[in-house]
């Protein structure tokens, strides 16, 4: 007899056989650790597994995942570069004297190495997700590239870093691009010119942009009227960026070390003269940032954060924004001094959070950070209880997290140790029964556990008594 090869033996020990248009679409439905599970029991199901595997987002950094990624993109360049999707990948090149520092820890990529990442780029058609990391040596070095990324035909979203050098020198590559969706621009500076460059090439076709690391500031010409999702450092005040996204559903403002209460002032004196972002439904970020913008809306969508000292200005973010829902990361870590944990007056800062909450609010997410060697578990479940008494709201879900190392154990299981072992062991009826009985709205409740245990119950009322029905 002859040999049977590994995918009909397959086959054969099968008491219905699949023929290959069924695997291969099978495969589509799998996440990346069961596809290569599957593409490593034979030759025939690694060859077929290949298209869905460079569906999934395929991450690129550091000199020898670059050499093995042009390798293995090579061994049939034309098909595999046809099935790349989404990729992410860091393309750094060092000087000779950047070489001669400390900076700079890995080789630079072979010349060959590079010649097949840029024939990459060529071939890529079908790449609608790209999110790329560059530095002025790589693209003086090798002017190819900024070609080939131009030349990209089906590229949707695009994030790109520029670690050091003219802004410029990335902006053209975006101007001569195809009209974007999502841009990310990670960059020092961004001035007027640069600005108009953009503005010109995407502006009509823009719905998502994010930018860091540089201060925001450009002419009044510009407008991106289709920009939906804006992510910003906070640098500007709110007239400048009304005007330049008049249309925003979702703003996202990241931590910044500003003088939050004179921008605040000024951006209520903007809104005073005209209402700012009538379709705005989503806020989320810090909330020094969030405080600075006095927003005066009714959003569908809060999401931030709160630590002690910042109950006041939580308040007032609540009283501004009037959500429907809220997201808020309550961090109780006080770390080992005794000097550093909460006193009274920052408990009691924490417990008046939710006083006047607006009538909006109907449902609540908080993730908590515990410190689980300051206090004993049963103190932190009594201060939660006690935050949560003012609220009147439908659905309510707490999620507990530790500080502390984790422990991964083989086959990717994660492990808190005795924090972890600590809030298993707590009686989660009993709390959820507490939960219920202060807030008298309450008719859903969920407590996450780490790494990821869900309970679920539905409460229901009569007379008076709490009676809880823990879900499967």
């Amino acid at each position: 007899m002859g040999r049977v090869s590994g995918h009909n033996r397959v086959q054969s020990t099968s008491s219905v056989a699949l023929d290959d248009d069924i695997l291969r679409y099978l495969m589509w439905f799998l996440d990346r650790k069961e596809l290569l599970a599957l593409m490593m029991t034979c030759h025939a199901l690694y060859s077929m597994g290949i298209p869905a595997l460079l569906a999934l987002p395929i991450v690129v950094g550091g000199y020898i995942n670059l050499v093995s990624f042009c390798d293995f993109m090579y061994r049939d360049l034309a098909h595999r570069t046809r099935c790349l999707k989404r990729l992410s990948i860091d393309i750094l090149h060092a000087s000779d004297a950047q070489r001669g520092g400390c900076v700079v820890y890995e080789a630079n990529p072979p010349e060959e190495t590079m010649r097949g990442i840029i024939e990459v780029f060529y071939t890529a058609v079908s790449l609608e997700e790209l999110d790329i990391t560059l530095n002025s040596c790589t693209l003086q070095f090798y002017p190819q590239l900024s070609s080939a990324l131009r030349m990209l035909p089906s590229v949707r979203v695009l994030g790109m870093v520029l670690e050091d050098g003219d802004t410029k020198e990335i902006v053209e590559i975006v101007s001569d691009m195809r009209p974007l969706d999502t841009l990310r621009l990670n960059v020092n500076t961004l001035d007027d010119i640069s600005a108009k460059m953009i503005h010109r090439s995407q502006s009509l076709a823009l719905r998502k942009l994010t930018v860091t690391r540089f201060t925001f500031t450009t002419p009044a010409s510009i407008r991106f009227p289709r920009l939906e999702y804006l992510d910003i450092k906070y640098d500007a005040d709110v007239a400048l960026l009304t005007r330049l996204c008049p249309h925003i559903k979702h703003l996202h403002m990241s931590a910044s070390w500003v003088d939050a209460d004179s921008i605040r002032a000024r951006s209520m004196l903007a809104q005073a003269a005209s209402p700012v972002w009538p379709e705005l439904e989503v806020v989320s970020g810090g909330l020094l940032p969030i405080y600075s913008l006095a927003l005066r809306c009714q959003l569908a969508s809060l999401e931030t954060d709160v630590e002690r000292g910042r109950a006041g200005m939580f308040r007032t973010v609540l009283a501004d924004s009037l959500p429907r829902k809220l997201l808020l990361r309550v961090n109780w870590w006080m770390g080992s001094e005794p000097e550093l944990h909460f006193t009274q007056d920052d408990w009691n800062g924490f417990r008046s959070m939710f006083l006047d909450a607006p009538e909006s609010l109907t449902e609540v997410t908080l993730k908590i950070t515990l410190e689980m060697d300051a206090l004993p578990l049963e103190l932190f479940l009594a201060h939660i209880v006690a935050m949560c008494d003012p609220l009147e709201v439908a659905k309510l879900e707490i999620s507990l997290h530790t500080t502390g190392p984790l422990m991964m154990w083989p086959g990717g299981k994660l492990d808190g140790g005795d924090h972890w072992k600590r809030l298993h062991a707590m009686n989660s009826a009993r709390f959820a029964q507490d939960i219920a009985e202060h807030i008298i709205t309450l008719s859903e409740f969920s407590l996450v556990l780490p790494p990821d245990i869900i309970s679920q119950w539905k409460i229901r009322r009569h007379q008076g008594a709490v009676m809880m029905q823990l879900l499967d």
